[in-house]
């Protein structure tokens, strides 16, 4: 087995490489203080404060669209590192600030965040991994994905009792998956001959997409939409119809995506 075999099928990198997905979905785990939030912010509608959860999805669609550019520019691991300071800064932001406005600009860059890294958490196992290899890292990452947000969201929900604003403390965890993404992954050149090899591919295959892929896009389309609508409204009504606290929707909503996780794994 070369050195490239050895490095890749490494834990270290292969948990470097899975890790950045851990955030991607993070910007509901604040759903649980919704109920909190509503009370700090009298003078906004309750879809005001919903939008918080649910605007950094509006910038994930943008940033994910422009990133191919960005990356072609700075490069992926850049781009990604970028995306994870963004995602520290920006997610911690609103508990220095008891301003609406800005809250919710913050919540706008934290999508941008999420926007630079998503596509890349899967582009990346696909420059790196290859058949069955590639096919496992895939419903790892998959599996990562619902473990943050479990993590995240049920963290969260301890942090309510001391307010809503700490619970935008558990973007802290983008620091160490920086660290180990910096550490372990390889810059671009060090991995140019992957692209390389994948990009003679590309250059050979017209790409089409077929009509039932369009179905399932738009199946999955549908499913996510129920999802986050089921995410962002569940906390108000334990709340509101005295089925349970904060802390008990935090907990419910972390089972939830568990399953996923298990699913995922």
């Amino acid at each position: 087995m070369d050195s490239k075999s050895s490095k890749i099928n490494n834990f270290s990198f292969r948990f470097a490489l899975l890790s950045i997905s851990l955030v991607l979905t993070s910007a509901y785990a604040l759903s649980p203080a919704i109920p909190q939030m509503i009370k700090s912010f009298p003078d906004q509608s309750v879809s005001s404060i919903e939008l918080l959860v649910t605007v950094p999805a509006f910038s994930v669609m943008i940033l994910v669209l422009l990133s191919s550019y960005i990356s072609k520019k700075v490069g992926e691991k850049l781009t990604v590192c970028i995306g994870l300071v963004l995602v520290t800064v920006f997610g911690i932001f609103p508990f220095f600030t008891s301003s609406y406005m800005l809250t919710l600009v913050s919540r706008i860059f934290l999508g941008a965040g999420f926007g630079l890294i998503n596509s890349f958490a899967v582009s990346l196992i696909s420059e790196f991994y290859k058949g069955s290899q590639k096919e496992s890292m895939m419903g790892f990452r998959s599996g990562f994905e619902s473990l943050g947000q479990a993590i995240m969201t049920f963290v969260a929900g301890l942090f309510l009792a001391f307010g809503w604003k700490y619970t935008t403390l558990v973007y802290l965890i983008a620091i160490p998956i920086f660290l180990l993404f910096y550490y372990y992954i390889p810059s671009d050149k060090k991995s140019q001959n992957l692209k390389n090899d994948a990009d003679k591919v590309k250059n050979n295959i017209k790409q089409k997409i077929s009509l039932p892929v369009w179905g399932i896009a738009i199946f999955l389309f549908l499913i996510v939409i129920f999802y986050i609508g089921m995410t962002v409204r569940f906390p108000l009504i334990v709340t509101s119809y005295h089925l349970g606290n904060a802390e008990d929707a935090s907990l419910t909503l972390s089972i939830m995506t568990f399953g996923g996780m298990l699913l995922g794994f």
